[in-house]
């Protein structure tokens, strides 16, 4: 097991760097629309973009890894992410963020199912449960790091703060692409269509569905929510890292 995690340690650098810089960043955007008095209904639309291309992402990742390969989507979509974290500062209307905010959902589900997948095919029924454990303990561990980084003098520029996001998204790029790790093989498997999963796990889906609603929730509106009422960045990173760490002993 050891030496499976030793081979896979450029795979979890990358991994904390995506979670660190889209967590933060997640964050970020929660108390600047609330710093610049953006309507409740346009949060909630802006934020709510991020599921939306989430949901496209989930649809056209796997494609992607099918025609150049884990490495080279991996890059791709980490490239993708950290343009649209990049580009924030330059418009502040609605329709601009809430495309933005698509891009970022769609090149994180690229990325989560890459690095998922990734740990899928080098994973054994010896290694997998420990294997998996240490992917949601690496996981969470760096959510909570990414949410300390709003604490820090680089969060309270316009733009420095969303530079610091995009360095951490691109910067998921390196480790990968200087490793000696190989792409896994990729294996053609048959599409799972909505109303298959549901026939198959109904309730399945149905705790899931909950789950994201409340979990997204939470995430996206806690920051703003703590914002409109004064609270402090530093309170807010604390107050953030507090709730994921607190998640990550619960589950």
């Amino acid at each position: 097991m050891r030496l499976i995690v030793i081979s896979l340690l450029a795979l979890f650098i990358s991994l904390m760097l995506v979670i660190a810089g889209n967590s933060y960043l997640m964050t970020l955007l929660g108390v600047r629309l609330a710093e610049v008095n953006t309507a409740p209904s346009d949060i909630g639309w802006i934020m709510t973009f991020y599921s939306i291309g989430f949901v496209v992402g989930t649809i056209f990742a796997p494609r992607l890894l099918i025609r150049v390969g884990h490495i080279r989507a991996f890059a791709a979509l980490a490239s993708l992410a950290s343009i649209a974290a990049l580009s924030y500062p330059f418009a502040d209307d609605f329709w601009t963020w809430s495309a933005l905010r698509a891009i970022g959902g769609l090149s994180v589900a690229g990325l989560f199912i890459a690095i998922e997948s990734w740990f899928s095919a080098v994973a054994s029924e010896n290694n997998r449960a420990t294997l998996f454990s240490l992917y949601t303990i690496t996981a969470y561990s760096a959510s909570a790091g990414g949410q300390v980084l709003l604490a820090s003098e680089a969060s309270s520029g316009q733009a420095t703060a969303f530079i610091l996001a995009g360095l951490l998204l691109i910067a998921a790029v390196i480790p990968l692409s200087v490793s000696r790790l190989q792409s896994p093989p990729i294996e053609h498997a048959e599409f799972m269509t909505p109303q298959r999963l549901w026939r198959k796990s109904a309730l399945g889906v149905f705790s899931s569905f909950c789950a994201g609603l409340l979990i997204s929730s939470f995430y996206a509106l806690a920051p703003l929510y703590a914002t409109l009422n004064g609270i402090s960045k530093a309170d807010i990173s604390t107050l953030m890292s507090v709730s994921v760490l607190s998640a990550m002993a619960l589950a």
